[in-house]
Parts: C-alpha cells; structure tokens; sequence
C-alpha cells in the first residue's frame, strides 16, 4: 500500500517536503534585478501628465508616419506605477530588519554603501548587512505577487 515515491521530493527527517529546493542565488538575483529598476520606475512614474500635448492638425508632413506617443508614454507611466505597486506590495511583507537593509539599499535617492547602511541599522560590519541583505532578497522574492522572482533547483 506504499507506493509513495520519495526520490521526487526534498525530504527533511521524517518529513516529506512538497515544494523543490530554492536555488538561492538565482533568486537573489532576480530581486536584484527587479529592484534595480525601482529609481527607474519611479522617475518613470512621477513625471508629469501635463507635458502630454493634444496633437495638433497641420498640413506639414510628421517625421513620425504612424504610432501615437503620447499613448507609449501613458502606457510607460502606467507599467512603472504597476510595477512600484507590486514592489511596495512585497516590501510590506518584510521582517523590520530586512525591510530596511532593502530600503537603504535600493529606495533612498542615491544607492548607500553596505558600510554606511551598517552606520543608519547599528551593526558592528558591512559583512552583516551583507548577510541580511541575502536573506532580505529571498524574502522579498517569496513576497513579490505571483512568486515570479523565485527559482527552483532541477533534481
């Protein structure tokens, strides 16, 4: 009546796990790379809706045929607020530690040295804001909406 195949699953003691072994520096990186973009997204964002123009009729010939730009640049400012949205979103989900080794890391106006955020967090080396920002990235990956940045080691 056994016929339950453990080779397929992580095992831990006794215990069966269901889920695959995280592949941790793959992830790390792909929340390095999502929230290397937020200063982009978020200048992508805040620029003003006001610099839209309505177009105008003439009888000059356009150097752009066809296309609408102003729909592009809406478009742009409109995935840059979802993508902040979605960071925001797992940000709030952090441990208080993390959040903020992750938030002088990539949300202040100009990026921080690891020494400078063991200064502002009150640990003795760079070295530890090194290790807590390892395991910020891997939480804020596991809290990113849709598990998109989460990577699976292959058996």
């Amino acid at each position: 009546m056994n016929d339950f195949d453990k080779s397929n699953y992580n095992t831990w003691g006794e215990r069966v796990v269901l889920l695959p072994e995280l592949d941790d520096k793959a992830t790390r990186r792909n929340a390095r790379a999502v929230l290397n973009r937020f200063r982009s997204y978020a200048r992508m964002a805040g620029r003003p809706l006001v610099e839209i123009k309505s177009p105008t009729i003439d009888d000059m010939p356009k150097a752009q045929a066809y296309g609408n730009s102003a729909e592009k640049r809406i478009v742009g400012i409109i995935n840059a607020q979802v993508e902040i949205d979605k960071i925001q979103q797992a940000m709030s989900f952090l441990s208080f530690d993390n959040y903020w080794v992750l938030y002088y890391s990539y949300f202040t106006p100009k990026p921080l040295s690891n020494d400078e955020i063991s200064k502002l967090i009150k640990v003795a080396t760079d070295k530890t804001v090194d290790y807590r920002k390892a395991k910020a990235l891997i939480q804020f990956a596991e809290a990113y909406p849709g598990q998109s940045l989460l990577v699976w080691k292959q058996n």
